[in-house]
């Protein structure tokens, strides 16, 4: 009965579809209340195509980046622009969350806006490329708890994996 179970074991195995490759595709720095994070994005490869972490999308003269992000919990980072994406002006929405062992933390209530400011921003070549610096005040998102709010200050430097 062990032989049979073994070898049934070594057949599925040797029949799964190989595992997808993931890669980095860049990297969140950030210190959050004194605490220094990091996280990477990813790309995921396999024989059905090739996802990503990062999604930039378009409708009309609205454009949104999606930034998720996994190491020290999952940070996400959604930026909107009402019209083209340009480094050279911020965004007109930008929201930050931090989901770690502690709980969810988000910049959505927060006493002041958060802030991103690219230095590159380029949808026109190869993968594209993000990278630039943010900074927001995160609260920690629970019931019945005091307000409970940290600064978060970083930078961001990934591919936007656009060139798929």
């Amino acid at each position: 009965m062990i032989r049979s179970l073994a070898g049934l074991g070594l057949l599925v195995s040797a029949l799964a579809p190989p595992a997808a490759a993931v890669e980095p595709m860049g990297e969140i720095t950030a210190n959050f209340g004194g605490e220094s994070l990091r996280w990477e994005t990813l790309r995921r490869e396999s024989a059905a195509g090739s996802t990503a972490t990062v999604q930039l999308s378009a409708a009309g003269p609205i454009t949104m980046l999606n930034i998720h992000a996994m190491g020290d919990g999952d940070i996400g980072i959604q930026i909107l622009y009402f019209a083209a994406m340009s480094h050279d002006r911020p965004p007109d929405g930008i929201t930050l969350e931090l989901t770690r062992a502690d709980g969810r933390w988000s910049s959505k209530d927060a006493p002041r806006r958060a802030e991103i400011r690219f230095d590159i921003l380029d949808t026109e070549t190869g993968d594209g490329r993000a990278e630039g610096s943010f900074s927001a005040v995160l609260c920690r998102i629970s019931e019945g708890e005091p307000e409970n709010c940290r600064d978060i200050e970083g930078r961001v430097a990934t591919d936007l994996g656009i060139g798929e």
